[in-house]
């Protein structure tokens, strides 16, 4: 575990980073491989922010323009669960990713990513809008500060909102590709059973497709922290594979 912030009263205590990777290590002991199954998942708030910045990938120029995203050409298409509205935030007070222009001094804006599930814009520099034909909105450099509409639901909530499932705290392998949508990765977690963290599982490997993934998506919720460039959210799949 790190800790990451543009001002150092808003790091975390090393004796708080220190106890939560004790506790992580622990919670692993005596961990089991679950049976192939499809169930929900709720992503912990690292994992959320692992998925997150694969979509915040795909929707990247420099990746559009060379034809490696799954998302090229679909601009105005449904692509996720109407609940889903990414912002791409640079003027968060405070924030690791915040600015007031990119690296090629363009003015940078928050920029709506996907609004009700339905695509709206991709992130380009000017390099990357010539070559698609479009506009610079300010993200040579990349991505800012990725914020979700924010949910209701504390991560008590969204474990507790499964009868039978995955609580997802570690993923491993390169079989994210942005390029096909395809997904699938190395995992291990902690089994649900009836609202609660239940034995460790490991040993298995998650799959679907980044379109199943985010059409999936049910409940959204946040975890408050002070720092990184992605908004601490947890995410619940209704179903996974």
């Amino acid at each position: 575990m790190v800790s990451a912030a543009r001002f150092h009263k808003n790091l975390t205590p090393s004796r708080e980073i220190v106890e939560k990777a004790c506790h992580r290590t622990l919670r692993k002991l005596g961990a089991v491989k679950p049976k192939s199954q499809e169930v929900p998942v709720v992503f912990s708030s690292e994992m959320a922010q692992s998925f997150l910045g694969k979509i915040a990938s795909a929707l990247m120029g420099e990746n559009l323009f060379r034809k490696q995203s799954f998302l090229l050409n679909r601009l105005n298409e449904s692509i996720a669960d109407s609940k889903i509205n990414p912002i791409d935030n640079p003027l968060l007070p405070g924030k690791l990713g915040s600015r007031h222009f990119d690296s090629e001094g363009v003015e940078s804006k928050p920029l709506v990513l996907i609004e009700n599930g339905v695509l709206k814009n991709y992130m380009l520099s000017t390099y990357s809008a010539n070559k698609l034909g479009m506009t610079s909105n300010g993200h040579s450099g990349g991505i800012s500060n990725l914020i979700l509409n924010l949910g209701d639901y504390p991560e008590e909530e969204l474990i507790a909102s499964v009868k039978n499932g995955l609580y997802l705290t570690f993923m491993s392998g390169q079989g994210a590709n942005i390029v096909t949508g395809d997904f699938s990765r190395g995992a291990q977690g902690i089994w649900i059973r009836e609202g609660k963290l239940a034995e460790p599982v490991s040993e298995f490997t998650i799959a679907g497709t980044f379109t199943e993934m985010l059409n999936n998506l049910k409940m959204i919720g946040v975890k408050l922290m002070k720092e990184a460039q992605f908004s601490h959210h947890l995410l619940k799949l209704t179903k996974w594979q």
